[in-house]
């Protein structure tokens, strides 16, 4: 169960601009799918993303665990929703904020720090220089009980390029599924990319 989850988590965890399914509406910066019941708004200069390059992006991160990475790719699920800073393709590291939704299979909705607690091991392996810079804490989002963690590591692509990345994740358990969201933006970045997705965070709400 460990295992589906780290999947899960992973592929909001690599930060290249992967896939997402923008459902248009009347208000371009509005995302909004009442099939799962989220609606959120990215600031005006930050961008949806395409589908077509999910796989394509999945394949150009380089795992520390190669089983795991095969498994990411092979098992791969769409994003909800993918938001970055800047329109692809982009040849840096693109600030990115993704969803994903998943069954909750069982866990304890109740208890969203330690779904994050559970998965934290695997993740180490699978990064390189993996830190913990806050630990897993209990928030709110959209009204809903939710798990905060903030992590720092190393990202490796195929190409050879390697990145230190700030990566946020939230967890946020509703009904029988776990809403789980991604940020991540490389190390330094001093424009004003942390208040733009705070902004979003902000935005969230569950319909």
């Amino acid at each position: 169960m460990v295992r589906y989850f780290v999947l899960s988590f992973l592929l909001i965890e690599c930060i290249f601009s992967i896939s997402c399914v923008h459902r248009k509406h009347s208000d371009a910066n509005l995302f909004e799918n009442k099939t799962v019941g989220l609606k959120l708004t990215k600031p005006t200069s930050w961008h949806f993303l395409t589908v077509k390059s999910h796989l394509t992006s999945l394949e150009q991160i380089k795992l520390k665990d190669k089983k795991l990475q095969q498994a990411m790719i092979q098992k791969s699920t769409l994003p909800l929703v993918i938001i970055a800073k800047y329109k692809e393709p982009y040849n840096q590291l693109n600030p990115t904020l993704k969803v994903v939704v998943r069954s909750l299979h069982g866990m304890d909705a109740s208890k969203p720090v330690k779904m994050v607690n559970a998965i934290l091991p695997t993740l180490k392996k699978s990064f390189m220089d993996f830190k913990i810079k806050t630990s897993p804490k209990e928030v709110e989002v959209g009204g809903q009980k939710a798990a905060y963690v903030h992590l720092r590591h190393k990202l490796n692509t195929k190409k050879g390029d390697t990145y230190l990345v700030s990566s946020e994740m939230w967890f946020i358990p509703k009904g029988n599924s776990v809403f789980m969201i991604g940020v991540g933006m490389e190390v330094g970045d001093k424009t004003d990319t942390r208040k733009d997705i705070q902004s979003i965070i902000e935005s969230i709400d569950f319909i």
